[in-house]
């Protein structure tokens, strides 16, 4: 009997040290830099953007009025270009991971929501954004700020305390030990990442980047791509529409144009499929700048990092033009470009 008794102690305990783990493991490694628990570890490959912008813009009230939107590709936007053009506005890089439409506008409903200022903002398309995905974006590095879904503090600190992040925490613990940072994310400065460590590649050897990243994937051995349909998902139309609706409704200066791809992202697709592409992104935002159909972006191997995101540079320029040709100026002395087609043009 006394046997048995301590087993059954030895399992509980067991068992509560294994429960213990977790949120342990969580609030020391603090993975997704959310629970301010592990400031003094460099930040991971996946903070959670979609709530540390928001709550910096929360407890920083004013301070902005003017935001870049979108995906990752956004995410590497210098605000400080738009500030240069548009001197008025105070610009952040409100852009997510894998950012979609719907969560920008939540995003934007919340801040007017606390009464700060939206002045301007400006969104660029990207083509995959809108293909048919798998899974539920429920990952914890994406969860929403509560304030914006209504969620309860409680219970977002708690699914946070308690996600299985083992893989992530890891890949965070593994950063701290690189004796420079790969990227890090500016959230309590400008809103954008930087992808230190492909930098560093590009200063010392731009040539060998270019041949490594972009050359010499996939299609190195000089064969040519397949190309596919894409099935794209109508309803992230129709949110990437309801968000202009909502700007224009609240008389927000909005700035829209379809991002640049690599040419051998390009050629994995069927012409029909970029058409359909474009006709489906006019019937949303109406006539835009249409950057995929510019072969001195796409075709420019110095313009990128990989086949999907392009470096700061050509979302530098792309800035200058885009803001540019919407006062109806010219691009400032010493980036003088071509203008883009428009998709009514095609």
């Amino acid at each position: 009997m006394k046997s048995w008794k301590r087993w059954n102690l030895a399992l509980a305990i067991g068992l509560v040290a294994a429960g213990a783990v977790v949120p342990a493991f969580n609030l020391l490694i603090d993975p997704y830099s959310v629970l301010g628990t592990a400031e003094w570890m460099r930040q991971g490959y996946n903070v959670n953007e979609r709530f540390r912008k928001v709550e910096h813009l929360r407890t920083h009230p004013g301070e902005h009025d003017s935001y870049i939107l979108g995906s990752s590709i956004m995410g590497l936007f210098p605000p400080e270009v738009a500030q240069e053009v548009h001197p008025d506005g105070h610009w952040y890089n409100l852009a997510f991971l894998a950012g979609t439409p719907p969560e920008a506008l939540r995003a934007l409903k919340f801040l007017k929501s606390q009464g700060q200022p939206i002045r301007e903002v400006m969104f660029g398309i990207d083509m995959f954004a809108f293909r048919k995905l798998d899974g539920t974006g429920s990952e914890p590095w994406k969860r929403e700020h509560p304030m914006v879904t209504g969620e309860s503090w409680t219970k977002w600190r708690t699914s946070q305390i308690l996600a299985s992040t083992f893989m992530d925490g890891l890949e965070k613990v593994g950063h701290n030990f690189n004796k420079q940072p790969r990227l890090s994310f500016d959230v309590d400065g400008t809103g954008r990442y930087f992808l230190l460590n492909w930098d560093r590649e590009i200063a010392a050897d731009h040539a060998a980047f270019i041949a490594r990243q972009i050359t010499g994937k996939h299609n190195g051995d000089g064969s040519g791509p397949k190309r596919s349909s894409v099935a794209f998902i109508q309803e992230r139309f129709d949110e990437l529409g309801e968000l202009k609706q909502w700007l224009d409704a609240n008389g927000v200066k909005a700035h829209f144009w379809v991002n640049p791809m690599h040419r051998k992202n390009m050629a994995t697709l069927t012409e029909a499929s970029i058409d359909d592409f474009r006709r489906r992104v006019t019937a949303a935002v109406g006539e835009v700048p249409d950057y995929s159909s510019r072969k001195d972006f796409c075709d420019n191997d110095d313009l990128f990092y990989e086949w999907k995101h392009f470096r700061p540079v050509a979302a530098a320029q792309i800035i200058r033009e885009v803001l540019a040709r919407d006062d109806g100026m010219m691009i400032p002395p010493g980036h003088e470009i071509d203008s883009p087609k428009l998709l009514s043009q095609r």
